[in-house]
């Protein structure tokens, strides 16, 4: 059994809405059906270079992201809100759990959203700095070069004054 180069053997057409049912219409020259030629738009919109297009599909993109992720993880019920011993809502308690929702957002969205990445490392930092507020525990730095020259002048100052 032998084939002869060049001999294609009959596949079946494309359905009309497709790329390749247009360009057939085209090649044949039978008119062009609507369904063909919203399917040579989408063909030429998915191409398409142009800040408009790539608008449309990142925002294509977010939108399919956001509808799996709120399809995949259901929101928790709210938990009851923790309260001191004279029944306040504790502000420190709430804090807390703000940040560890933060850490496990930022975890799940670690490489994937740079931009919103950013956005919530920033906020976490800001709840850090809450919570050592409430907390009372000024944290220093470290001794900083003025402070160093300032115990330099006075004991330069006490040198001198004792001698």
């Amino acid at each position: 059994m032998s084939f002869q180069r060049g001999c294609r053997l009959p596949r079946p057409r494309a359905a009309c809405g497709t790329i390749s049912a247009y360009r057939r219409h085209l090649r044949d020259g039978t008119p062009v059906d609507d369904a063909c030629r919203e399917a040579k738009r989408a063909h030429n919109r998915a191409r398409s270079t142009s800040a408009a297009a790539r608008l449309e599909r990142a925002a294509a993109e977010e939108a399919a992201k956001t509808a799996a992720a709120t399809a995949a993880a259901p929101p928790a019920p709210p938990a009851a809100l923790p309260t001191t011993e004279e029944g306040h809502v504790s502000r420190l308690e709430v804090l807390k759990e703000m940040l560890q929702t933060s850490r496990d957002t930022i975890a799940a969205l670690q490489g994937r959203e740079p931009s919103r990445l950013y956005l919530l490392l920033r906020e976490q930092r800001e709840i850090v700095r809450e919570i050592s507020e409430i907390q009372g525990n000024g944290q220093v730095k470290g001794v900083t070069l003025a402070d160093q020259l300032a115990a330099a002048r006075e004991a330069r100052a006490q040198r001198a004054a004792g001698a």
